[in-house]
């Protein structure tokens, strides 16, 4: 993939709200303590490529050899990045152990759920436990 491509990717990937959304998933699981392996994996993966430095202090936009996934993911790491994909008050920060994810049931990107959002789609869903 050229890098033009891949800028225009990565564009696309972040400017998407849902992707930030589990970009931002994938942040609470790197630092949640639990999930230790895990963790562990990534560094050794990308400590390779990072010579040296800890993983969390990485600049994403001066790293080319880390993935994009792993690009986003780092993104995450400005507040600014999240607020201006989002807005200033649209977003907060409450992470778990990804055990309890609710589609339909959890907030998103709002105040309210998406059932209470959009009750007739709700009712129209084969999972809505999911």
């Amino acid at each position: 993939m050229s890098s033009k491509a891949r800028k225009r990717a990565w564009h696309y990937a972040t400017s998407n709200k849902t992707n930030l959304v589990l970009l931002g998933k994938w942040w609470c699981r790197y630092n949640d303590n639990k999930t230790k392996i895990r963790k562990a994996l990534i560094k050794y993966h990308y400590g390779r490529m990072i010579q040296g430095k800890p993983i969390y202090n990485i600049d994403a936009k001066n790293n080319p050899k880390l993935s994009q996934v792993w690009n986003g993911i780092l993104s995450l790491q400005n507040p600014d990045f999240m607020a201006s994909a989002l807005g200033y008050n649209m977003w907060k920060w409450k992470c778990g152990n990804g055990d309890r994810i609710s589609f339909w049931y959890d907030i998103w990107a709002s105040d309210e759920t998406l059932r209470s959002l959009f009750p007739n789609l709700f009712h129209l869903a084969a999972n809505r436990y999911g």
